[in-house]
């Protein structure tokens, strides 16, 4: 009953479901604890289960021949990721990768469960195409962010939006990871950032010396 009680408060959708359908769930589903850095799914596999995020992060994201990445989203606690929803109820393979940013505690749902709920349940339609709704627009965003936008004014807006205390803890191996594109870019950038006086670099970390520079160059 806890645990009901605890999935209850994290998916509403859940205490929405007929009766029935909610005792198919609750007798379905397992909770898994997942390790920080497991990869979850490969491109190109089959989707078995669908996951419902309970706490940590799952990072959804692309990865090309010559080893540069991007990241598509990120699915947090409260969530599922309805790239694995598309998977299960088209039959299709997982078109990107998924790894366990943090550790993970999840609802798995088998995929055969997942569809017989999908197709007679109203609320969890309603949820899952608020999700797809919620992701298309973020996605959106990000092509034209790729696309449109500099890769300084990419760079800084990162920077803002994952500073703490005014620091990153972060590299540039990393950074360049998640903005898609060369470490070598990412260094030349920093440096430059660091010589107008907006950051200060030390190793594993970069100072925010000059948020209202950073800013105006998102805005830019």
């Amino acid at each position: 009953m806890g645990n009901d009680i605890d999935l209850e408060q994290a998916f509403p959708f859940i205490a929405g479901l007929d009766p029935g359908l909610r005792q198919a769930f609750n007798n379905a589903y397992r909770l898994k604890s997942i390790k920080q850095g497991h990869q979850l799914s490969d491109s190109g596999t089959s989707c078995q289960f669908m996951m419902f995020v309970l706490a940590g992060c799952i990072k959804i994201f692309k990865l090309s021949p010559e080893g540069r990445e991007i990241t598509l989203f990120r699915v947090t606690p409260g969530e599922c990721c309805i790239m694995s929803a598309a998977c299960i109820l088209s039959g299709k393979p997982f078109p990107a990768m998924a790894v366990a940013e943090e550790a993970v505690t999840a609802v798995a749902l088998p995929g055969t469960t997942f569809i017989d709920l999908f197709s007679k349940s109203t609320v969890l339609r309603q949820y899952l195409m608020g999700m797809f709704a919620d992701r298309f627009e973020a996605m959106a965003m990000l092509v034209e962010e790729v696309t449109f936008n500099r890769m300084d004014k990419r760079l800084a807006k990162f920077l803002i939006q994952n500073r703490r205390h005014g620091k990153v803890e972060t590299t540039h191996e990393a950074i360049a990871l998640e903005m898609g594109t060369a470490r070598e870019v990412v260094s030349r950038l920093l440096n430059d950032f660091q010589k107008k006086g907006y950051v200060r670099l030390s190793r594993g970390e970069l100072s925010i010396e000059s948020p209202d520079a950073l800013l105006g160059l998102c805005e830019s």
